[in-house]
Protein backbone atom coordinates (compact mmCIF):
# COMPACT_ATOMS: atom_id res chain seq x y z
CA UNK A 1 0.00 0.00 0.00
CA UNK A 2 1.25 3.54 -0.71
CA UNK A 3 2.36 5.61 2.25
CA UNK A 4 -0.39 7.96 3.50
CA UNK A 5 0.16 11.61 2.75
CA UNK A 6 -0.31 12.36 6.48
CA UNK A 7 0.52 9.88 9.25
CA UNK A 8 0.03 10.85 12.91
CA UNK A 9 0.81 8.71 15.96
CA UNK A 10 -0.28 9.75 19.47
CA UNK A 11 0.38 13.43 18.78
CA UNK A 12 -0.02 15.84 21.69
CA UNK A 13 0.77 19.48 22.29
CA UNK A 14 0.54 21.08 25.72
CA UNK A 15 0.85 24.76 26.59
CA UNK A 16 1.66 24.62 30.29
CA UNK A 17 -1.27 22.81 31.84
CA UNK A 18 -3.50 23.32 28.78
CA UNK A 19 -3.81 20.32 26.48
CA UNK A 20 -4.32 21.91 23.07
CA UNK A 21 -4.05 18.50 21.40
CA UNK A 22 -4.20 15.20 23.27
CA UNK A 23 -3.14 11.83 21.82
CA UNK A 24 -4.26 12.23 18.19
CA UNK A 25 -3.67 9.37 15.77
CA UNK A 26 -4.88 9.27 12.16
CA UNK A 27 -3.86 8.65 8.57
CA UNK A 28 -4.91 10.59 5.48
CA UNK A 29 -4.43 8.96 2.06
CA UNK A 30 -3.43 10.99 -0.96
CA UNK A 31 -5.96 12.34 -3.46
CA UNK A 32 -8.91 12.94 -1.17
CA UNK A 33 -10.68 15.77 0.60
CA UNK A 34 -10.19 15.48 4.34
CA UNK A 35 -12.50 17.62 6.45
CA UNK A 36 -11.08 17.94 9.96
CA UNK A 37 -14.05 18.82 12.13
CA UNK A 38 -14.56 19.79 15.76
CA UNK A 39 -15.77 22.53 18.08
CA UNK A 40 -13.73 25.56 19.05
CA UNK A 41 -10.69 24.59 21.09
CA UNK A 42 -10.60 20.99 19.87
CA UNK A 43 -7.06 21.41 18.54
CA UNK A 44 -7.62 21.63 14.79
CA UNK A 45 -5.46 24.69 14.11
CA UNK A 46 -2.81 23.39 16.52
CA UNK A 47 -2.72 20.15 14.52
CA UNK A 48 -2.14 22.04 11.27
CA UNK A 49 0.68 24.02 12.86
CA UNK A 50 2.24 20.79 14.11
CA UNK A 51 1.96 19.15 10.69
CA UNK A 52 3.66 22.13 9.05
CA UNK A 53 6.46 22.03 11.61
CA UNK A 54 5.54 25.44 13.01
CA UNK A 55 5.15 23.90 16.47
CA UNK A 56 7.06 21.12 18.21
CA UNK A 57 4.88 18.31 19.59
CA UNK A 58 5.00 17.61 23.29
CA UNK A 59 4.51 13.91 22.62
CA UNK A 60 4.05 11.66 19.62
CA UNK A 61 5.17 11.97 16.03
CA UNK A 62 3.87 12.78 12.57
CA UNK A 63 4.98 12.44 8.96
CA UNK A 64 3.72 14.59 6.10
CA UNK A 65 4.53 13.64 2.50
CA UNK A 66 6.99 11.16 3.96
CA UNK A 67 8.86 13.86 5.93
CA UNK A 68 9.21 13.94 9.70
CA UNK A 69 7.63 17.07 11.18
CA UNK A 70 10.32 17.40 13.85
CA UNK A 71 13.41 17.15 11.63
CA UNK A 72 12.22 17.88 8.08
CA UNK A 73 9.78 20.75 8.52
CA UNK A 74 11.37 22.86 5.76
CA UNK A 75 10.85 20.06 3.24
CA UNK A 76 7.20 19.75 4.29
CA UNK A 77 6.60 23.47 3.80
CA UNK A 78 8.43 23.43 0.45
CA UNK A 79 6.01 20.81 -0.88
CA UNK A 80 2.84 22.08 0.81
CA UNK A 81 0.57 25.08 0.45
CA UNK A 82 -1.18 26.63 3.41
CA UNK A 83 -3.90 29.15 4.11
CA UNK A 84 -3.83 29.73 7.85
CA UNK A 85 -5.93 31.97 10.11
CA UNK A 86 -4.54 35.19 8.62
CA UNK A 87 -4.20 35.66 4.88
CA UNK A 88 -0.89 37.50 5.25
CA UNK A 89 -1.25 39.44 2.00
CA UNK A 90 0.76 42.59 1.29
CA UNK A 91 -2.14 44.99 0.91
CA UNK A 92 -0.09 47.89 -0.45
CA UNK A 93 1.00 45.72 -3.35
CA UNK A 94 -1.05 44.60 -6.33
CA UNK A 95 -2.41 41.07 -6.64
CA UNK A 96 0.05 40.13 -9.34
CA UNK A 97 2.96 41.51 -7.32
CA UNK A 98 1.85 39.49 -4.28
CA UNK A 99 1.89 36.29 -6.30
CA UNK A 100 5.10 37.16 -8.12
CA UNK A 101 6.88 37.71 -4.81
CA UNK A 102 5.64 34.35 -3.55
CA UNK A 103 6.88 32.66 -6.73
CA UNK A 104 10.28 34.28 -6.29
CA UNK A 105 10.48 32.88 -2.76
CA UNK A 106 9.91 29.43 -4.26
CA UNK A 107 12.55 30.18 -6.92
CA UNK A 108 10.14 29.75 -9.82
CA UNK A 109 11.41 31.10 -13.18
CA UNK A 110 9.92 34.40 -14.35
CA UNK A 111 8.06 32.80 -17.24
CA UNK A 112 6.52 30.18 -14.97
CA UNK A 113 5.50 32.84 -12.46
CA UNK A 114 3.75 34.96 -15.07
CA UNK A 115 1.95 31.98 -16.57
CA UNK A 116 0.79 30.80 -13.15
CA UNK A 117 -0.39 34.30 -12.17
CA UNK A 118 -2.53 34.53 -15.28
CA UNK A 119 -3.88 31.00 -14.88
CA UNK A 120 -4.96 31.40 -11.26
CA UNK A 121 -6.26 34.96 -11.39
CA UNK A 122 -8.20 34.28 -14.58
CA UNK A 123 -9.81 31.19 -13.12
CA UNK A 124 -10.73 33.03 -9.92
CA UNK A 125 -12.19 35.99 -11.85
CA UNK A 126 -9.51 38.34 -10.51
CA UNK A 127 -7.45 38.93 -13.66
CA UNK A 128 -9.04 42.27 -14.57
CA UNK A 129 -8.15 43.59 -11.09
CA UNK A 130 -4.63 42.19 -11.03
CA UNK A 131 -2.96 45.61 -10.94
CA UNK A 132 -5.18 47.00 -8.19
CA UNK A 133 -3.81 47.51 -4.72
CA UNK A 134 -5.07 44.61 -2.61
CA UNK A 135 -6.24 47.01 0.11
CA UNK A 136 -9.04 48.12 -2.26
CA UNK A 137 -10.42 44.60 -2.61
CA UNK A 138 -13.36 43.01 -0.80
CA UNK A 139 -12.78 40.32 1.82
CA UNK A 140 -13.92 37.61 -0.58
CA UNK A 141 -11.48 38.75 -3.26
CA UNK A 142 -8.62 38.83 -0.76
CA UNK A 143 -9.45 35.32 0.37
CA UNK A 144 -9.43 34.11 -3.23
CA UNK A 145 -6.01 35.69 -3.67
CA UNK A 146 -4.79 33.94 -0.52
CA UNK A 147 -6.03 30.64 -1.95
CA UNK A 148 -4.20 31.37 -5.21
CA UNK A 149 -1.05 32.01 -3.25
CA UNK A 150 -1.40 28.68 -1.40
CA UNK A 151 -1.74 26.85 -4.73
CA UNK A 152 0.80 28.95 -6.64
CA UNK A 153 3.83 26.63 -6.54
CA UNK A 154 1.86 23.47 -7.45
CA UNK A 155 2.04 21.93 -3.94
CA UNK A 156 1.41 18.23 -3.35
CA UNK A 157 -0.72 19.00 -0.29
CA UNK A 158 -2.75 22.04 0.71
CA UNK A 159 -3.81 22.95 4.25
CA UNK A 160 -6.82 25.28 4.46
CA UNK A 161 -7.74 26.64 7.87
CA UNK A 162 -11.23 28.16 7.75
CA UNK A 163 -11.01 29.22 4.09
CA UNK A 164 -14.65 30.37 4.01
CA UNK A 165 -14.91 31.80 7.54
CA UNK A 166 -17.16 34.87 7.58
CA UNK A 167 -18.47 34.27 4.06
CA UNK A 168 -22.17 34.20 3.27
CA UNK A 169 -23.42 30.82 1.94
CA UNK A 170 -23.29 31.88 -1.71
CA UNK A 171 -19.74 33.23 -1.47
CA UNK A 172 -18.62 30.15 0.46
CA UNK A 173 -20.10 27.81 -2.15
CA UNK A 174 -18.47 29.83 -4.93
CA UNK A 175 -15.03 29.59 -3.33
CA UNK A 176 -15.40 25.84 -2.78
CA UNK A 177 -16.35 25.40 -6.43
CA UNK A 178 -13.33 27.46 -7.48
CA UNK A 179 -11.06 25.30 -5.34
CA UNK A 180 -12.48 22.05 -6.69
CA UNK A 181 -12.14 23.31 -10.26
CA UNK A 182 -8.55 24.43 -9.75
CA UNK A 183 -7.59 21.04 -8.34
CA UNK A 184 -9.34 19.28 -11.22
CA UNK A 185 -7.31 21.38 -13.68
CA UNK A 186 -4.14 20.33 -11.86
CA UNK A 187 -4.93 16.71 -12.65
CA UNK A 188 -6.16 15.42 -9.29
CA UNK A 189 -9.55 13.87 -8.61
CA UNK A 190 -11.58 16.30 -6.52
CA UNK A 191 -14.29 15.13 -4.17
CA UNK A 192 -17.24 17.49 -4.19
CA UNK A 193 -19.03 18.46 -1.01
CA UNK A 194 -21.40 15.50 -0.99
CA UNK A 195 -18.54 13.06 -1.43
CA UNK A 196 -16.25 14.50 1.22
CA UNK A 197 -15.17 11.84 3.74
CA UNK A 198 -15.43 14.27 6.65
CA UNK A 199 -14.52 12.83 10.02
CA UNK A 200 -13.29 14.13 13.33
CA UNK A 201 -10.90 12.47 15.74
CA UNK A 202 -11.28 15.24 18.30
CA UNK A 203 -14.30 16.15 20.35
CA UNK A 204 -17.35 15.72 18.10
CA UNK A 205 -19.24 18.76 16.92
CA UNK A 206 -22.89 19.09 17.86
CA UNK A 207 -25.03 16.99 15.49
CA UNK A 208 -26.42 20.02 13.68
CA UNK A 209 -22.94 21.41 13.08
CA UNK A 210 -21.56 18.14 11.77
CA UNK A 211 -24.50 17.76 9.42
CA UNK A 212 -23.98 21.21 7.95
CA UNK A 213 -20.27 20.55 7.54
CA UNK A 214 -20.91 17.33 5.64
CA UNK A 215 -23.28 19.20 3.39
CA UNK A 216 -20.27 21.13 2.23
CA UNK A 217 -19.29 24.08 4.41
CA UNK A 218 -15.93 22.57 5.36
CA UNK A 219 -15.15 20.44 2.33
CA UNK A 220 -12.15 21.36 0.24
CA UNK A 221 -10.65 19.89 -2.96
CA UNK A 222 -8.60 16.75 -3.25
CA UNK A 223 -5.35 16.66 -1.35
CA UNK A 224 -6.51 19.38 1.03
CA UNK A 225 -6.78 19.21 4.75
CA UNK A 226 -9.59 21.61 5.55
CA UNK A 227 -10.09 22.83 9.08
CA UNK A 228 -12.88 24.87 10.59
CA UNK A 229 -12.99 26.22 14.13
Amino acid sequence: MPEPIIHIEHLSRFFGTVKALDDLSLEVPAGIVFGFLGPNGAGKTTTIHLLLGLLEPTEGQARVLGFDTRTQAEAIRAHSGALLEFAGLYERMSAQDNLDLYGRIYQMPASARQARIKELLTHLDLWERRRDQVSTWSRGMKQKLAVARALFHHPSLVFLDEPTAGFDPIAAASLRNDLASLVARAGHAPRAARGCPCRSTQQPSPPGTARREQDGSACEPAGACGCRN
